[in-house]
């Protein structure tokens, strides 16, 4: 039909004289469409891992709070055993302080149980064959056993009540010595940490001594407790970090001597000559922050747990590091995650990941598919009241990541004070900001950013609670918001989003705040509470092309969706698919399809795809309206099955409460963000 717009406004201007209907409500639905990240069953996860051990087979033996894990030589998990997590038991089987592990050479697996003062032995693959261990005082007996170590032939050395006791791999009890030092007295102990035996059946123990000559010691024993010989560990003035006494000790095929000492791995002969230091403080692959356990296998490789960092490490015998292994509860490789806090996507629907944990940012195309990454650990540190600030492209714990229209990805460095931005392939482009509480420009706790039409980029700055305008250069232009809980203060700001007209929208302890560009405040919406339109810690928010208000509600597990303005849409819960894990959606994202992309605490990204709205039947039709010919656009108003011009009439009667009732997407039909008579036009041409 051919009909000019006057002569349809006219024919519908006589027919709106009749009067006008009312319209039930409508809401919107999601389905999960993908997932990619966690959780990882395949891979060990530690809590507190604290000494380690490895069978001939190269499998790994790890002591985990109170449990055995066993993973391969690259972190697969095989098994575990020990009671429920969070329990402590005396049965066979169970561990009160399970404090030091060994593996002999036909496979049975030793395991000092300190609370139960015992030692427990095992077959690899954690069933129960026995234990000794009577409780006392006395050379057979176990006060508080610690430190495990075996000989080829068998033989089973324990750490006790300040001595070496030996007993056959079923328990009998050999010889003991050592005994108590009250002042440092060579092959008595202080207080001794860990043992190791090398091929030749030498024993290796840690000690400190208060004597300055033999500070943070090694001693060697002969199997029968003769002492050979004695050294200190090594130490230099700047040691400053963590433990500064030796946690554990292994010895490889040739009797070279591996201690963790501090944050690094010292390598010794076998007569106590210092050979090597692996030197590394940090969380990067090769970095240690605490380095407990460490043991050897038969080809020489090292193997160090890291009890901060809840992970193991590999190196050759020279320190060159192989592989990582072992996490909190996420992963580490590509397209897997640890804790991310941020997504973002481009005009193309790529999306960027914030990898908190991980310390890097992670590129996908739109179907999870890995891209690239980018960065490592790097923190930044005080000296002498200097802040000296990480190198480019390295982060602590970034948080929030956003991409302007050119496709250059900014990143809110939280531990580092810091906006980073890079091109689209992570080139490092420009930084700024720096730890300081009330300058401008600089930050305390970065941990959102948006960008809005012109450029600007807007951040919150957590700890300063406030939100800062910059530039796309870094350039400070203003700044808002104070300590508080009324209009425009902010107690706990945790997410920012800027839509299409410049509005800016924060989240901040349990609720939405409003703003201009400029800061002034508009409304605000949502209290504590788990109801539609309350919050329970809102984290990341975004806003969609037809200015919808998405937030990750974290400890309700859930996105909820609202207009502008803050009137409640609906919401879509956030859990595995599996119903088991609860996700902890940490932040959220929208592609130009309404598709809605989530980063969860649970160690993945989940994409829900909108399943089109639920509409009930309007007054005086038939049945709920529908999609005639399945293109997104319900042109059947009426529900009668069919377009037709009753379906003009009752849209025109309606236009102003679709408008006001969102959403519009489902009769927005020329697809212009609205609801107009340009729809009205659009339908009548459609007949």
């Amino acid at each position: 039909m051919d009909l000019t717009p006057f002569r349809i406004f006219f024919v519908l201007l006589m027919l709106f004289v009749g009067g006008i209907q009312v319209a039930s409500a409508v809401s919107e639905e999601y389905q999960l469409d993908m997932r990619w990240g966690g959780p990882y069953d395949t891979m060990v996860h530690f809590d507190t891992p604290y000494h380690v051990a490895v069978d001939t087979a190269g499998d790994i033996y790890v002591v985990d709070d109170n449990h055995v894990k066993k993973c391969t030589a690259n972190g697969t998990f095989v098994t575990r055993w020990g009671g429920p997590d969070g329990y402590v038991g005396a049965s066979p089987g169970w561990f009160d302080g399970a404090t030091a592990i060994a593996v002999d050479r036909a496979g049975y697996v030793y395991v000092s149980d300190s609370g139960n003062r015992r030692i427990q032995k095992f077959t690899s693959t954690g069933t129960f064959v026995s234990q000794w261990g009577p409780d006392g005082a006395g050379d057979a007996q176990l006060l508080a056993p610690g430190g495990l170590a075996l000989d080829l032939t068998g033989n089973v050395y324990v750490l006790d009540n300040a001595s070496v006791k030996k007993f056959t791999s079923t328990g009998t009890f050999i010889t003991a010595w050592g005994g108590r030092a009250s002042d440092g007295e060579p092959g008595k102990f202080m207080s001794a940490g860990n043992l190791a035996v090398d091929g030749a059946g030498y024993i290796y123990v840690t000690d400190e001594s208060d004597q300055s000559a033999y500070s943070d010691r090694i001693q060697k024993f002969s199997s029968d407790g003769t002492l050979i010989a004695i050294w200190a560990i090594v130490q230099d003035e700047d040691d400053v970090h963590y433990n500064m006494v030796a946690a554990g000790i292994g010895v490889d095929a040739a009797g070279n001597v591996y201690v963790t000492y501090d944050h690094r791995v010292h390598k010794y002969s076998s007569s106590g000559a210092f050979i090597a230091e692996w030197e590394n403080f940090g969380r990067g692959d090769g970095q240690f922050l605490v380095p407990t356990g460490v043991a050897v296998d038969t080809l020489g490789n090292v193997y160090v747990l890291d009890t901060d960092l809840d992970r193991g490490q590999t190196f050759t015998s020279d320190g060159t590091f192989v592989a990582r292994w072992g996490s909190t509860s996420g992963g580490f490789r590509d397209g897997q995650f640890e804790s991310p806090c941020g997504i973002a996507l481009d005009g193309a629907g790529t999306v960027y990941v914030a990898d908190r944990d991980n310390h890097r940012i992670q590129k996908f195309a739109s179907d999870g598919a890995f891209v690239t990454k980018w960065g490592s650990w790097g923190e930044g540190i005080d000296l002498d009241g200097t802040y000296v600030q990480a190198p480019a492209g390295q982060f602590a714990y970034p948080y929030g990541v956003e991409v302007d229209t050119a496709g250059n990805v900014y990143v809110a460095d939280r531990n580092n004070h810091r906006i980073q931005k890079f091109s689209s392939t992570g080139t490092f482009i420009t930084e700024w900001g720096g730890y300081e509480w009330s300058t401008d420009g600089y930050f305390r706790w970065p941990v959102a950013v948006a960008i809005d039409s012109d450029g600007y980029v807007y951040v919150v700055d957590r700890d300063a609670k406030c939100v800062k305008k910059f530039t796309s250069a870094g350039t400070f232009v203003t700044k808002w918001g104070t300590t508080g809980t009324a209009n425009g203060q902010f107690w706990y700001p945790q997410g920012i989003a800027v839509d299409r007209a410049g509005n800016v929208y924060v989240t901040d302890s349990n609720r939405v705040q409003k703003f201009t560009s400029t800061g002034t405040f508009v409304t605000k919406w949502g209290s504590a509470g788990t109801g539609n339109g309350l919050f329970n810690s809102p984290w990341g928010i975004t806003v969609d092309r037809d200015g919808f208000v998405y937030v990750a509600d974290f400890c309700n597990e859930r996105v909820q969706k609202f207009t502008s303005n803050g009137t409640f849409i609906t919401a879509i819960g956030i859990r595995d698919p599996s119903g088991v894990y609860p996700e902890s959606p940490s932040d959220v994202a929208i592609d130009s399809a309404g598709n809605v992309y989530v980063a969860s605490y649970n160690h993945d990204i989940q994409k829900f795809r909108p399943t089109g709205p639920v509409v009930t039947t309007f007054p005086g039709g038939s049945g709920a309206p529908t999609d005639t010919d399945v293109d997104g656009k319900y042109d059947d108003v009426n529900g009668n099955g069919r377009a037709d011009f009753a379906d003009v009439v009752l849209y025109f009667n309606q236009m102003a409460w679709i408008s006001a009732n969102e959403p519009v997407a489902a009769f927005d039909y020329n697809e212009n963000g609205r609801i107009d008579f340009a729809d009205v036009v659009w339908l009548f041409n459609q007949l």
